[in-house]
């Protein structure tokens, strides 16, 4: 199951699941007004499969975000309070952060 959604760029859609990964589809593009006028609709598929996916090296994530002038990059937050920041174009994990300890954590 899904943690979490996040659209990343025009044309894709990254999910974090709970058994610690991080998937990636392509979102196609909607035709443009007028292309395929009068071509039959065709139903939307009922499952898509990832293009591809990224194993998160046992972290549980909860949160994913884009910071906006980070190009092609992924913050992971898990659930022990740990992130991770990943670059989705290379897939490599870039940095881990730690969990924050002590009171008030």
């Amino acid at each position: 199951s899904l943690a979490a959604l996040l659209p990343f760029g025009p044309d894709m859609l990254l999910g974090a699941a709970r058994d610690g990964s991080l998937l990636a589809w392509a979102v196609p593009r909607a035709p443009a007004p007028g292309d395929g006028a009068g071509a039959p609709r065709k139903s939307p598929p009922t499952e898509i499969e990832p293009e591809f996916v990224i194993d998160l090296g046992g972290m549980v994530p909860t949160a994913l975000c884009h910071p906006p002038t980070y190009l092609n990059k992924v913050l992971v937050g898990g659930a022990d309070g740990a992130m991770q920041l990943w670059n989705v174009a290379t897939r490599r994990k870039l940095y881990t952060f730690d969990a924050f300890g002590g009171a008030g954590a």
